[in-house]
């Protein structure tokens, strides 16, 4: 039902005590076992405390904000498996900066969740060909781009001029998209932030057909005073150019008019009293409840 999920990580699973089997812990628990086995690094999560967040914990001893993301990471994870490149985007999140491997993560994500397949390779060292990963599908194949801006103040001439340095990474001769990860502090700092993506994008397009679209990606987190406990959701906000060098109508159609489009990736439910649920349920939320319950 699940093609290589790995057996070990089910057998734990499984064996889990009642109290880790209740909805509030069984995906959390689950995610400890799944991240260290496709990362190879046993103390990953522990590791990592100024991406994970654990600094902040509930009376409790467990912070709801360090739960969604560390379920949110094994959730992409589980959903590449078997992707042609998910060996080389393990490879990077086990060698590399984790925040900016996990930036490259969330884009695979998004690019995966409209149905497209993702590719990625090591580098070569050679200018123009060591982009981040390619997707396709029905023989349309499009190389991405990738970065994370830590930037406390947005500002418009420094994303443009990350822009024209990002699509020198990119092959002139094919389809290429762009996503920049940005903080979740800009649109408190802009008012209409979306409408300042539009105008320096459209300065950018002016100077490169090159490429055809544009995606501006940032989490939002929220605290919920009722529960304790929060959101995590990610966002993503795709731009086209208005006549690219190479054209790719499946490639807007996918971009445009897919699922989440403009709106709500994916969104992440915290709280001491329930631990981590979903909206809507991926494969890694269904595998779990499979292992768990025997049904979906």
């Amino acid at each position: 039902m699940f093609t290589n999920a790995p057996a070990m990580v089910e057998n734990r699973i499984r064996s889990f005590p009642i109290n880790l089997k209740s909805y509030g812990l069984r995906y959390y628990s689950a995610a400890f076992g799944l991240i260290p086995y496709y990362i190879s690094q046993p103390g990953i999560i522990f590791d990592n405390d100024d991406f994970f967040g654990f600094e902040k914990p509930f009376p409790n001893g467990t912070n709801w904000e360090y739960i969604a993301r560390v379920t949110q990471f094994a959730a992409m994870l589980f959903q590449l498996r078997n992707e042609p490149g998910f060996g080389e985007i393990c490879r990077r999140l086990a060698t590399r900066n984790l925040k900016q491997a996990h930036s490259e993560l969330s884009a695979a994500a998004i690019l995966f969740q409209h149905d497209l397949v993702v590719d990625a390779r090591p580098e070569i060292g050679v200018a123009k060909r060591d982009f981040d990963f390619s997707v396709s599908k029905l023989g349309n194949s499009i190389n991405v781009e990738v970065w994370m801006s830590e930037r406390k103040q947005f500002d418009e001439q420094v994303l443009l001029s990350r822009l024209n340095d990002k699509r020198k990474q990119l092959p002139a001769d094919a389809p290429a998209v762009l996503m920049c990860i940005f903080p979740e502090h800009w649109h408190n700092q802009v008012e209409g932030l979306n409408f300042r993506f539009d105008h320096v994008t459209e300065k950018f397009f002016r100077g490169t057909s090159r490429i055809n679209f544009v995606v501006y990606v940032h989490e939002e987190v929220w605290d919920d005073e009722a529960t304790g406990g929060g959101y995590l959701t990610t966002n993503a906000y795709a731009i086209p150019h208005p006549n690219p060098r190479h054209p790719n109508s499946y490639l807007i159609e996918t971009l445009l008019k897919g699922p989440n489009a403009h709106n709500e990736i994916e969104q992440f439910i915290a709280s001491p009293k329930t631990v981590n649920t979903r909206q809507s349920h991926d494969e890694f939320h269904r595998w779990v409840n499979w292992l768990i319950d025997g049904a979906i």
